[in-house]
């Protein structure tokens, strides 16, 4: 039951999903700005997207 787990516990599970998606979202970020990179385009890829890593 979700009401009896320890407390401890379910914060390590949280910290470990916070890594995975951190990750994650890492990885999409620069398989997107190597694509954004790639277009012949003129705009601003910070400007219209904000920090892409």
């Amino acid at each position: 039951m979700a009401d009896s787990a320890d407390p401890e516990v379910a914060h390590r599970h949280l910290d470990g999903i916070e890594a995975v998606m951190e990750t994650h979202f890492k990885y999409e970020e620069k398989q997107i700005g190597a694509v954004l990179d790639g277009m012949d385009t003129d705009f601003d890829r910070a400007e219209v997207f904000g920090p892409i890593n």
